[in-house]
């Protein structure tokens, strides 16, 4: 919070001594109150994910219908770069005991991440099979990448150099709350692999 705070104070004193004007400056502290009320949000959410006695709220939704508003919703972020995405989702009927709203966060932190990283111009993959009573979701860029040592610290909050270190360890606990492993593969200048394990709802003949 120091950080959007202490250039707010600045705009605000550099308004007063006459040093700023006009429109560009509001633009500006209006920016800076958004990333806070972003940063803010996305605290309250990861103190309410890690209380234990915290429920969220679970219900019976088909994972085709997620993925497609996840692919859908991120076709805005994708223009500024002139990315590809690719979405290649297996035909079938998965369905998932979850909380829509979190889970489309949790993907939509990662596709942020991952348009972040890219380079122009480049492409970002999403795919989906089932594979023994669980579905493997892939989310791939091509993009930066990322260290071991990097690797070890990625969903611990405020480990980052972009961004607030929020978003990951939100990401997780999201995960977590709905049993979902991720495992991350990157390497440095070669893309980086977000794979989510997503267990299926048991059925009974």
């Amino acid at each position: 919070l120091r950080t959007p705070v202490t250039v707010i104070r600045g705009l605000a004193e550099g308004v007063k001594d006459g040093l700023y004007e006009g429109k560009e400056v509001s633009d500006q502290i209006i920016t800076e109150t958004q990333a806070m009320q972003r940063l803010i949000k996305d605290l309250l959410e990861l103190s309410k994910l890690e209380d234990p006695d915290f429920t969220i709220e679970k219900q019976a939704i088909e994972l085709h219908d997620l993925l497609a508003d996840v692919c859908r919703s991120a076709k805005p972020l994708i223009e500024p770069k002139k990315l590809a995405l690719d979405c290649s989702i297996e035909e079938g009927l998965w369905k998932i005991q979850a909380d829509h709203q979190r889970l489309r966060q949790m993907l939509m932190i990662i596709l942020d991440n991952a348009v972040k990283f890219s380079p122009v111009g480049s492409s970002i993959q999403v795919s989906a099979k089932h594979n023994q009573g669980k579905v493997l979701l892939t989310i791939t860029d091509h993009g930066e990448g990322m260290s071991e040592a990097q690797l070890k610290t990625l969903f611990v909050r405020y480990h980052t150099t972009e961004g607030n270190g929020i978003g990951l360890a939100l990401c997780k606990k999201i995960a977590d709350r709905h049993d979902i492993k991720i495992e991350v593969k990157s390497t440095p200048n070669n893309g980086t692999e977000f794979i989510f394990n997503i267990p299926l709802t048991k059925t009974t003949d």
